[in-house]
């Protein structure tokens, strides 16, 4: 996700710049690029959750844990650490597309550091 901040997009002349990239916000997102007005991304509180993060013994509680997974890849992407999220990503293809233990099982191994 691209993310641009504008800060007052609709006041005074802003108005005249970015009111239709207002209008069309909900479009642009399926082309994962978001209007943001906020500067204030957490890094450290990203970083220090993945590094938090318990993951359980018990291979079938990724299914209960995949979509505070996906919220964590979506973080990560929102600020280009699409390196760092790459084992993240595919745990989570495992996890949604398992079709037994086995697939849990990897997951669970790319998840572990």
């Amino acid at each position: 996700m691209i993310k641009i901040k504008i800060f007052n997009p609709l006041a005074g002349k802003n108005r005249i710049s970015f009111q239709g990239f207002v209008a069309m916000r909900d479009m642009l997102r399926d082309y994962s690029i978001e209007l943001t007005e906020s500067d204030d991304f957490d890094y450290v509180g990203m970083l220090k959750y993945s590094a938090e993060m318990e993951i359980p013994e018990d291979p079938n509680t990724l299914l209960s844990m995949v979509e505070v997974l996906n919220k964590l890849f979506d973080s990560y992407e929102d600020v280009n650490y699409h390196s760092e999220a790459r084992d993240l990503g595919i745990a989570i293809d495992y996890i949604e597309d398992a079709k037994g233990i086995e697939d849990l099982e990897r997951a669970q191994d790319l998840l572990v550091f």
